[in-house]
């Protein structure tokens, strides 16, 4: 990426070096996109959201759908490993970019992502559903099954963490349903085993066991 990113005629830390500006932040858009799917890493979407948005705002960019995204992002990876208050902030910024709009679907899937992590760190456990389904509905929407699966499984993880079992396997069944077709192995993988996990706490054993062969089926 810093390779690309000199090609680009800037510097991995964002100056602009006489560019438009436009490519540029457009490169480190998508790198705070790759680390927000199943390559999950918060450290490096808050990097790049922030110094993307740092670009556009040098170079004069307005871009109010792009914006939107990359806020909804920051947002989502200091509810996770950050601030959950600069998260809230920051999703109050979406909607002033968006001047009242809701925004397209991979929006939507953002601010609904961010705000059910900040409400889990805040231990809302039942309280995250509504904005994650909301979250993973959008993703689907949008064609991007691999964003819908964070959303799916972490309300599964929400709801055993409220030991809501049976709304947890519902979550999950959802994610798996969202997958169909789609070639993601490996993430139906992790699928199968939250299923046999939930499966497990609600006593279902032989069902659990089912879903344990079938992700070991998977892996093989």
């Amino acid at each position: 990426f810093s390779r690309a990113v000199g090609l680009l005629g800037g510097q991995p830390g964002g100056q602009l070096a006489g560019q438009p500006g436009g490519q540029l932040a457009r490169a480190w858009a998508s790198r705070a996109s790759w680390f927000r799917g199943p390559i999950c890493h918060p450290g490096r979407v808050l990097e790049s959201a922030r110094t993307a948005i740092e670009i556009m705002d040098a170079a004069g960019l307005g871009w109010p759908e792009q914006r939107a995204e990359l806020l909804a992002a920051w947002a989502w990876a200091e509810a996770v490993a950050g601030n959950t208050e600069i998260c809230d902030q920051l999703l109050g910024q979406v909607q002033a970019v968006l001047g009242g709009e809701t925004g397209g679907d991979l929006v939507t899937h953002g601010v609904g992502h961010a705000r059910a992590f900040s409400l889990i760190r805040r231990g809302r456990f039942a309280d995250s559903y509504a904005p994650q389904i909301a979250a993973g509905e959008a993703a689907g929407r949008a064609g991007r099954p691999d964003l819908s699966y964070g959303s799916w499984c972490n309300a599964a993880c929400a709801a055993a963490c409220a030991g809501d079992f049976a709304r947890a396997l519902e979550f999950v069944d959802r994610g798996m349903a969202a997958l169909a077709g789609s070639g993601l192995a490996a993430l139906e993988l992790q699928y199968q085993a939250a299923r046999a996990h939930v499966l497990v706490r609600m006593g279902r054993l032989a069902d659990a066991r089912a879903a344990a062969e079938a992700e070991r089926e998977l892996a093989d």
